[in-house]
């Protein structure tokens, strides 16, 4: 149920696009033929998609989006809303599906108090901290109003990742490196919702420099923090910044195709 309706919104997203209802239609029966041979029919699991097999088409969305909703509730009062699973889904849920969907202060109660289990449990700078300070992050930046707090979350998680992991000298992807470009990029794109530029520039930047210096996916996502940085220039009509951040590109390009 964690990964159900999320892959069916997927299919149904693709259905739109590509103008055939029947793809969802189709994932629902051969799936519901897997579980009918394995389980038998009146598996739970059998029942539901035998039910969602025929659900109409007009109706199809909310009926999933309330499925999800339902399996959100009764998976947090088995092992409680402040779990990370459960709290990942939420933020899934708000994200794609309804945003009024969850009780903001609640949900940030909840994910405060799974940071703090993590802290606790593996300290301030660890691995399982950092993920779950991450995914926070990710969550209120990308389903909630609240600036301040969104700003104050990637700033600490900028600040634990300051000195990545690295091997012989160079800098590895990982979920440390991950979260600090991450961060660099939402504090970044805050800096420009005030008008900043300068600080928007600064962020990027830093990390561009950083990671331009890493593993091979490092790179990569050194080039792509450089095509931000380069469309933003366009923009606003500096082209000699534009000229110099394209140079940058070609050389850490370069050393991707060697």
């Amino acid at each position: 149920m964690v990964k159900f309706w999320p892959i069916c919104h997927r299919i149904h997203g693709i259905c739109g696009r590509m103008g055939n209802d029947q793809l969802l239609y189709g994932f629902l029966g051969f799936f519901h033929a897997l579980v009918r041979l394995g389980l038998g029919p009146q598996h739970p699991m059998s029942l539901l998609l035998d039910g969602l097999c025929r659900v109409a088409h007009d109706d199809m969305m909310d009926t999933l989006r309330l499925g999800y909703f339902k399996s959100i509730h009764c998976l947090g009062d088995m092992v409680g809303g402040d779990h990370a699973i459960v709290l990942k889904m939420v933020s899934n849920y708000i994200k794609y599906w309804d945003k009024q969907g969850c009780d903001q202060d609640r949900f940030v109660a909840n994910f405060t108090h799974l940071v703090r289990a993590a802290e606790a449990r593996s300290g301030r700078c660890s691995e399982m901290a950092i993920r779950t300070l991450h995914s926070f992050t990710y969550a209120l930046y990308y389903n909630s109003d609240d600036k301040a707090l969104c700003s104050q979350l990637a700033g600490d998680l900028l600040a634990r990742t300051a000195e990545p992991p690295s091997a012989n000298g160079q800098i590895q992807w990982s979920i440390e490196t991950q979260s600090y470009a991450f961060a660099s990029r939402v504090l970044a794109n805050l800096a420009l919702e005030k008008g900043d530029r300068a600080g928007w520039c600064a962020y990027l930047n830093s990390a561009i420099s950083r990671l331009g210096t890493g593993d091979r996916e490092c790179r990569t996502r050194a080039v792509m923090l450089l095509e931000d940085l380069k469309a933003e220039l366009l923009k606003w009509g500096d082209v000699g910044g534009w000229q110099r951040l394209e140079q940058r590109r070609s050389e850490l390009l370069s050393t991707l195709t060697t």
